[in-house]
């Protein structure tokens, strides 16, 4: 197996993926609960409005939209939402139940649910907690991706005034997966190149919802991106991803001591003919094209877009590393 060059260009953009916001209400007169007080009636809209991806840094200091993202990777199932109230400690209080979606265009939808015997855990009411196209899980599995990715998101909760309306402001959503593209340069293109086989080498099938630290913060901006790894250990050898050159897969630990590392293996034809086999890696590479032993772990939320090209005799590899875009909607009511 030939040994690749890589020239990395690295650029680290902030992975909170989507702002899910949405103007919602909850009102507990007798006309909204039946006079039932101990129940809480909540309602909120999801805006799917276009997506982008920002500059590169640590936090949301100076986030800078500027790329679109696909359909698929920002859409969310309309039937396929969990919306938890929990305490200070992140641990669940209450389900939302009764939660049901109408369609009001093809980016708009109505959420209305209830929280019921609400009166006695009021006070302990402290974040709200989304979780997207997670299948009603705290897990998920890689082949419930194919048509949405699942996602999590959490806000601080103010003091619920029973009877009165609660703003609750943006809740940002990441994506629990990582995207691998693979693409040849257009010059490779235009010399009779083409992609034979896409594989990637060591991954796992099966992936936590949830960040690692989503219970220590009040919002979802308030992680450090360092700090959400969270795999969960379902290793497979090979997965083929060659029809559409671009992979969602659940976290991998590349970096500990113990990591057995994730690689890509990459068959190139040439004029219709074998012309060899690569493998790229994730990680750090120097100007002279050699591996610096800084592996990158597989981190949700993260898209890792390799460019192939040939320099000189050698084939070489530009890798961007950068996270996902963010959606902005409508502030969060109850």
């Amino acid at each position: 197996m030939k040994t690749l060059l890589h020239d990395i260009f690295r650029t680290l953009l902030p992975m909170m993926a989507l702002l899910l916001s949405a103007a919602a209400a909850v009102s507990c007169d007798d006309s909204g609960n039946d006079g039932d007080t101990r129940q809480v009636n909540i309602a909120f809209t999801i805006s799917l409005d276009p997506p982008s991806t920002r500059a590169a840094n640590e936090g949301w200091d100076d986030y800078t939209p500027s790329t679109n993202g696909t359909e698929r990777e920002n859409a969310i199932n309309p039937d396929d939402i969990q919306v938890v109230v929990c305490n200070s400690m992140g641990e669940n209080l209450a389900d939302v139940g009764d939660v049901r979606i109408t369609r009001r265009s093809d980016t708009e939808f109505a959420v209305t649910g209830v929280w019921r015997d609400s009166d006695s855990r009021l006070a302990k009411a402290k974040r709200i907690m989304v979780l997207a196209n997670c299948h009603g899980s705290t897990e998920y599995d890689i082949m419930q991706t194919s048509s949405y990715l699942p996602m999590w998101g959490v806000a601080k909760l103010p003091a619920l005034n029973i009877g009165k309306t609660n703003d609750i402001g943006n809740i940002a959503l990441l994506r629990a997966v990582a995207k691998v593209s693979v693409a040849l340069r257009s010059d490779m293109l235009a010399k009779g190149y083409s992609i034979a086989s896409l594989t990637v080498d060591r991954y796992n099938t099966r992936g936590y919802c949830m960040p690692a630290g989503y219970k220590s913060v009040d919002n979802t901006v308030d992680l450090s991106f360092a700090a959400t790894l969270n795999v969960l250990n379902s290793t497979a050898t090979s997965l083929d991803f060659t029809a559409n050159s671009i992979a969602y897969i659940p976290e991998y630990d590349n970096t500990s001591p113990a990591a057995v590392p994730s690689t890509i293996t990459v068959k190139l034809n040439r004029n219709g003919e074998y012309e060899g086999t690569y493998t790229l890696r994730f990680a750090q590479y120097d100007s002279g094209g050699a591996p610096t032993g800084n592996a990158y772990d597989i981190m949700r939320n993260h898209i890792y877009t390799y460019n192939v090209y040939k320099s000189g005799d050698e084939m070489a590899v530009t890798l961007h590393v950068k996270e996902w875009n963010v959606r902005k909607h409508d502030d969060v009511i109850m």
